[in-house]
């Protein structure tokens, strides 16, 4: 396997952080929309909340399981 552009990897390094802004900006923006229906704002706010899982999740895990 061939080595790769560096400005390649750090673009796919960065890629969670990037879904991670898009689905909260998505989230947060449900809020300021005049009319959202109801399964819209459910489906992106699971996303954000998968997201939140995602970022804090094993933290919190563990920090609770070693007592």
């Amino acid at each position: 396997m061939e080595n790769i552009s560096p400005w390649v990897a750090d673009l796919r390094a960065s890629f969670r952080s990037i879904a991670i802004g898009i689905i909260i900006f998505g989230a947060t923006s449900t809020f300021y929309m005049p009319k959202v229906d109801v399964a819209l704002f459910e489906a992106v706010w699971n996303l954000a909340g998968s997201v939140f899982a995602f970022l804090f999740g094993d933290r919190m895990y563990f920090k609770f399981a070693k007592r």
